[in-house]
């Protein structure tokens, strides 16, 4: 399958830059760009609607979180991945509340693109490392990493087990192979700790698993 990118973003430089890089996807098949919100807004129609957009956070006229709610709510089977400098937990839960799809710093590797993009547009969610491991660092530092919320959610052992690997971002197929059980019951497991923690989708779970501290941090940190 062949994606269709748009990135929004008010530096040229970097949308250059960016751009020269997706090009070089095989599975990608054609690249537009803005300079802000507004204007990728006023691009999207019944003939042009990306399969994914990569939104900076901070611009003029129509800013990233405003861009996702409308990307959101009139063209839902877009998939829209942050992209920007800032790895503050407001900004991260913002972009969350607004429905984005993913989370990366500019300063991402290739390979975390790549695995962003594939994540995605398999309807999984996909946070950059380096977001985890800041949301991790300040839980510790505001909570004290006391680790007791993971008593306060009545959380099975195998559903801890999956949870800790959901959030170091592991694929339903990777989990069941390491746990040796079946990816229908991985998605079972996954349902049900969603339900247990009120969460919306995964990319909210994280972020909620790692304030509440329902996962131990240090198993966050595998990089």
């Amino acid at each position: 399958m062949k994606y269709t990118i748009a990135i929004v973003d008010d530096h040229p430089l970097f949308i250059e830059g960016f751009k020269s890089y997706l090009s070089l996807n095989e599975k990608i098949q054609g690249i537009k760009t803005a300079l802000d919100g507004q204007q990728f807004i006023d691009m999207l129609s019944t003939t042009y609607e990306p399969n994914i957009v990569f939104v900076d956070i901070l611009m003029p006229i129509l800013n990233g979180i405003e861009t996702t709610e409308y990307i959101k709510t009139y063209y839902p089977k877009v998939k829209v991945i942050a992209l920007s400098s800032l790895e503050s937990i407001e900004h991260v839960e913002k972009m969350i509340d607004a429905g984005v799809d993913g989370y990366l710093l500019k300063e991402s590797t290739p390979q975390e693109i790549d695995k962003a993009i594939d994540a995605v547009m398999s309807n999984n969610n996909y946070f950059s490392n380096k977001i985890l491991l800041s949301l991790s660092k300040k839980t510790v530092i505001e909570k004290g990493g006391t680790g007791r919320g993971i008593h306060q959610v009545p959380l099975s052992s195998r559903e801890r087990e999956v949870l800790a690997m959901l959030c170091k971002g592991c694929g339903r197929r990777e989990i069941a192979g390491k746990l040796n059980i079946s990816e229908r019951t991985i998605d079972k497991h996954k349902e049900n700790i969603l339900a247990k923690t009120g969460c919306r989708n995964l990319i909210h779970l994280v972020v909620h698993s790692i304030k509440n501290e329902l996962v131990m941090i240090d198993s966050l940190l595998w990089y």
